[in-house]
């Protein structure tokens, strides 16, 4: 596996322009130049620390990936939501709760607009995530609770007889 990885890096250094641009930036899935190998790099590191579930070594990486190549794979939210969702429940203070959660809705909103179209999860079955999530972090909050309600409406219409029960277990389930 780390062979391949290698083989990777060497073609990007290889291919790479002499101007760097960020996968953002220039519109490709890892960037172009120098930054497409930042890209590539950072996106190996955060995944090896995620899969041996440390997250406090991976996010710094997995930020950098999630900031400069957003295009570069669904992996990218999944994993992002885990952490975020990991630090939300160890966070003691009121204002870096807000922060987190925040991030927690900009990697919903940020995968809708790069991977909405992806045949497993569209965007309505993302909006209904985020809505979920928006209901177990601020089911208090009645402006929240009203906008996670039409997340909700948006993906059973958008998703229609292929809506299924995963959004319905955590908007229940006791506190």
């Amino acid at each position: 596996m780390k062979a391949i990885k290698l083989i990777v890096i060497g073609l990007i250094i290889s291919i790479a322009q002499a101007n760097a641009q960020t996968g953002l930036e220039s519109g490709t899935k890892y960037g172009i130049g120098e930054d497409s190998i930042r890209c590539v790099k950072n996106l190996s590191l955060y995944n090896e620390d995620f899969r041996n579930k440390n997250y406090d070594a991976a996010f710094p990486s997995w930020e950098i990936v999630f900031k400069e190549c957003p295009a570069a794979t669904v992996n990218i939210y999944l994993d992002g939501a885990t952490m975020l969702k990991d630090k939300i429940s160890k966070n003691r203070d009121a204002a870096k709760f807000e922060e987190l959660y925040a991030y927690l809705m900009k990697v919903h909103d940020q995968r809708m607009q790069f991977f909405g179209n992806h045949p497993r999860t569209p965007t309505p079955a993302i909006k209904g995530y985020k809505a979920v999530d928006m209901l177990n972090y601020k089911r208090d909050n009645s402006e929240v609770v009203a906008e996670a309600y039409q997340l909700l409406k948006d993906a059973i219409t958008g998703l229609k007889n292929s809506s299924s029960q995963p959004f319905w277990p955590p908007i229940w389930a006791p506190r």
